[in-house]
């Protein structure tokens, strides 16, 4: 089993941000079931429409889809001062 450490990258600016690699998904609305891009999407691209036609094929009344991209990020805690006494 593959552990990924990577995850959810720290970035400290927007140009970091948009560097990263998005993830990218279909899903059916009326069920769980999704289709996700393997590792290279520029090698191996999914095409969701021909995925949503054959689920729609084994399940007539699933019509509608959604295609997703997310990328993942975190930023580092801001340090936080320590809040005086009320005197």
């Amino acid at each position: 089993m593959l552990i990924r450490t990577d995850a959810f990258p720290v970035v400290g600016s927007q140009k970091e941000l948009t560097d990263l690699k998005p993830r990218r998904w279909g899903d059916c609305v009326s069920c769980v079931e999704l289709k996700q891009e393997p590792g290279g999407e520029a090698e191996n691209p999914v095409d969701y429409v021909a995925w949503a036609k054959e689920h729609q094929r084994l399940y007539p009344t699933h019509t509608r889809f959604r295609f997703n991209t997310a990328t993942n990020f975190q930023i580092l805690p801001a340090r936080v001062e320590p809040i005086p006494p009320i005197p």
